[in-house]
């Protein structure tokens, strides 16, 4: 029955541990689910491989623990090995294709996505107005939750596959699926290249939430209220994040003076330049 345990091996690598739903960019939320399911699935046939091992004890007509035996189940061992390595990679080869192609397409340092209509988005990374700050979705600030905690995980959880299938044959020796997946080259390159991948382009998408630092008072301020400040103190204050009030209160070079006309026309023209 090396055919049947062929074929199930097989059943594992018809697709990644991560795939896409059709055409659509990661659901980061969803992420954890799929994953986690597919390493399910590779369990559940993985006991029908030991079980397929099990029946062959009266095909094979030989006692287990024989060199006949041992030689089987040593074959079949090379066998799931092979096809939890090759799993690993296609799973890890997959997400870092799909990222390369949109960096050698150009990607829109906004968010990874290419211009070409057929290669869409693998990820979307939102910059939203959570006030007082301007927040990326997932986090790019190294918070919980961050795209690279994200991200990480999901590579954890394609080298952790062999973690879940135990081999036929355990001498004291044997080291085990996962560690024979953890120091594959390979495997070790493509973790590292999508994680390099992903601190460039968070760098890019670092600057660009700069470009918006000019428009910041369009937010932090209660226009109403600062002019009304303005024109008791006769000078704007300089917020740096903070509030005007708290600053002026706190500093002996905030002194009354009255307000001129040149002090209001250089603040509205502010307001009017960030519009």
């Amino acid at each position: 029955n090396i055919k049947e345990i062929e074929d199930l091996l097989n059943v594992w690598n018809s697709r990644p541990l991560l795939p896409r739903e059709g055409d659509k960019p990661f659901d980061f939320k969803k992420s954890q689910v799929i994953i986690n399911g597919r390493l399910d699935e590779v369990e559940k046939q993985a006991l029908k491989i030991r079980e397929l091992v099990a029946n062959n004890t009266k095909v094979l007509e030989c006692a287990e623990g024989s060199k006949l035996w041992h030689a089987y189940v040593q074959y079949v061992d090379q066998l799931v090995s092979a096809g939890l390595l090759r799993l690993a990679r296609a799973s890890l080869q997959h997400i870092w294709d799909e990222l390369k192609a949109k960096a050698e397409d150009k990607v829109d340092p906004k968010m990874i996505v290419s211009t070409v209509p057929e290669l869409p988005p693998l990820m979307v990374i939102q910059l939203q107005l959570v006030q007082p700050r301007m927040v990326f979705v997932p986090d790019l600030d190294g918070r919980s939750g961050s795209l690279e905690q994200i991200v990480g995980y999901w590579l954890k959880q394609i080298v952790s596959v062999g973690s879940r299938v135990r081999r036929v044959e355990s001498p004291e020796e044997d080291i085990g699926f996962q560690t024979v997946i953890e120091k594959d080259e390979n495997v070790i390159g493509l973790r590292k290249s999508i994680m390099k991948f992903l601190e460039t382009y968070k760098s890019k998408a670092l600057a660009f939430r700069k470009v918006y630092d000019k428009y910041n008072k369009l937010w932090l301020h209660d226009r109403q209220a600062y002019l009304e400040r303005v024109l008791e103190w006769g000078k704007e204050a300089s917020v740096d994040g903070r509030k005007e009030a708290e600053i002026i209160a706190s500093s002996d070079e905030f002194e009354k003076e009255p307000a001129t006309l040149e002090t209001f026309d250089s603040i509205i023209s502010g307001f009017r330049e960030t519009e």
